[in-house]
């Protein structure tokens, strides 16, 4: 959390000087001054789900809607802010980082400690609360290994933390300080786990040997990336990762060998990204406005996901 704090204090690129938006696939609108869109992901058919970082709760877009609704009320089940969001259909659950974040003067609804949370993927009531130790600790990110296990990226401390069998506790997976801040978490086709840090701007791959964590290596960039947030496996090594500066990546693994192509540079302080079929929603979570406490800035109204066309891989 105290990184991230730092790293927001530096970011370069203010929200009232971004430009037009560029014609894209489509634009979804949310409403609410407070929300700040963290994070974001989507079920088999097409079901939107988004969370608030600055109001708490989750709101659904059903297939094909232009207009989003309230799901998860803020603060249901003890539930904070609404960070990482992850559908997990074999469970039937919805994954969601909860965090207190009082630390940062940010007004969090409910009373719970930083947990992750699982809700119903049908009636959204709250199935799963485990907390996260540590003082202070940040709830960050969501992915699932390839045998279904539950993985978080846990930014105040560096670590990943790996969910028991039993839905119930944490075990310590991985800790480094190198990856202090780690935030965007998710697993490539050969079995290893990569993540980024938001204020050190890395990548790393963590080696996964029976289950283990092993070697953790920082992965060698063709260019500068610059906070990078919510990463998705698209196919194979492939992710698709936001940048806080503004970008879209297609981000390609081979070995130690990282390819980046951008696939947009227009949106407002994007977290978190999704796909469906032949779109790639990102979230544009303004999150500068939103961890500035001084009150200096207001976010860009309305807050939107934004469709970025995509007819790759």
């Amino acid at each position: 959390m105290k990184h991230r704090r730092r790293a927001l204090a530096r970011l370069s690129v203010p929200v009232a000087l971004v430009g037009a938006a560029i014609a894209h696939a489509a634009n979804i609108e949310l409403p609410g001054k407070r929300l700040y869109p963290e994070s974001l992901t989507a079920t088999a058919d097409g079901t939107l789900y988004v969370g608030s970082a600055g109001g708490g709760g989750v709101m659904r877009i059903a297939p094909g809607a232009t207009l989003a609704a309230q799901w998860i009320a803020p603060g249901a089940a003890s539930s904070r802010s609404i960070l990482g969001v992850f559908a997990d259909e074999h469970r039937g659950l919805l994954w969601v980082c909860s965090d207190d974040l009082r630390s940062s003067k940010i007004v969090s609804p409910g009373s719970g400690h930083t947990s992750l949370k699982g809700f119903d993927l049908k009636s959204g009531a709250g199935k799963v609360s485990v907390d996260v130790t540590g003082e202070d600790p940040f709830c960050n990110d969501i992915a699932l290994g390839a045998d279904g296990a539950v993985y978080v990226s846990e930014s105040t401390y560096g670590r990943v933390l790996k969910l028991s069998c039993d839905l119930t506790r944490f075990t310590i997976w991985a800790a480094d300080k190198r990856i202090l801040d780690v935030d965007g978490i998710a697993f490539g086709a050969d079995g290893n786990l990569y993540v980024n840090t938001y204020s050190g701007n890395g990548l790393f791959r963590i080696d996964v040997r029976n289950g283990a964590a092993g070697a953790i290596t920082k992965l060698a960039l063709p260019r500068e990336i610059f906070h990078p947030d919510g990463m998705r496996t698209l196919s194979g090594n492939t992710f698709l990762m936001a940048e806080g500066s503004g970008k879209l990546d297609l981000i390609s693994i081979k070995g130690d060998k990282v390819g980046i192509e951008t696939l947009s540079d227009t949106l407002v302080e994007p977290a978190g990204v999704t796909r469906i079929g032949p779109v790639i929603w990102v979230a544009e979570t303004q999150i500068s406005v939103l961890f500035d406490h001084k009150h200096a800035s207001a976010p860009k109204l309305p807050f939107r996901i934004v469709g970025v066309p995509f007819t790759g891989r």
